[in-house]
Parts: C-alpha cells; sequence; structure tokens
C-alpha cells in the first residue's frame, strides 16, 4: 500500500478537525476515508497511460477537488467513464458527419470535462434530431 505522505495526513486532518472540532469519532471516520481515497486516487493516475488526455482528466479532478479526495477520486472514475462514452458515442439515426461536427464542437466548447462533453453532445443530438423530424414532417 502505498504511504500517505505526513503533509498530506496533516492537510486532511486539520480539515477535518476544522470541519468536525467537537466530534472525534467522526473525525476519524472521516480522515480514513480521505487518506484510503488518496491512496486509490494515486494508484489510479499511476495506472493510466501518460498521456495529454490522461493529464487532463487527472487535472481536471484534483483541480475541481483540491482538498476532497473522495470526490477526487469519485470525479476521475467519472470522467473516464464519461471520456469513453463521448469517444465511442454512436447513434445511428444522425449522419456521421454532423455526429463528428457535433463532437468537435462540444470537445472544444468544454476542455477537460467529459461528463459535460458526453451531456451537451446528447442534448445537441437530441436537438438535431427533433429539428430535422421537423423539417422532414414539413416535405
Amino acid at each position: 500500500m502505498t504511504p500517505l505522505p505526513p503533509d498530506i495526513l496533516s492537510a486532511i486532518t486539520a480539515r477535518v478537525q476544522s470541519d468536525w472540532p467537537s466530534d472525534p469519532a467522526m473525525q476519524r471516520h472521516l480522515i480514513d476515508r480521505q487518506a484510503s481515497a488518496y491512496v486509490q486516487l494515486v494508484h489510479a493516475c499511476e495506472a493510466m497511460e501518460k498521456n495529454e488526455y490522461s493529464a487532463q482528466i487527472i487535472d481536471f479532478a484534483c483541480t475541481s477537488w483540491p482538498d476532497d479526495y473522495e470526490m477526487a477520486l469519485h470525479t476521475l472514475k467519472r470522467q473516464l467513464a464519461s471520456s469513453k462514452a463521448f469517444f465511442e458515442y454512436t447513434r445511428p439515426t444522425v449522419p456521421a458527419e454532423v455526429l463528428q461536427q457535433l463532437k468537435e464542437k462540444t470537445f472544444e466548447e468544454w476542455p477537460g470535462d467529459y461528463e459535460m462533453k458526453l451531456h451537451v453532445l446528447e442534448t445537441e443530438l437530441d436537438a438535431w434530431l427533433k429539428t430535422n423530424r421537423v423539417q422532414l414532417d414539413l416535405r
């Protein structure tokens, strides 16, 4: 198991003690959870292939939650799942060139946030389909 750096443990402890000053049981519980999440986060980051894509996801997760390792880990996992879904996304009812254009547009609009990229892509595709159905129905 990766040892917890003393400065990380100190920061976790200080934050938890500040948030829960009169509850030692909750302090211990949260310190244990944060410490475990920190170790899991380090392992997850080390296991990822080193490239611009992974660096962007790691940066997004860690800067979104700089003092909360549980949430940083949760965000990292969600971003990884969303990025996979985004890159593999297909919709047979939409022409490939339209899908590609919307992916490119969404990719530029939401740098680093794959959950939003996926959400906006799906929303844009739904709007495109409704608009084009209306146009087809009017013909």
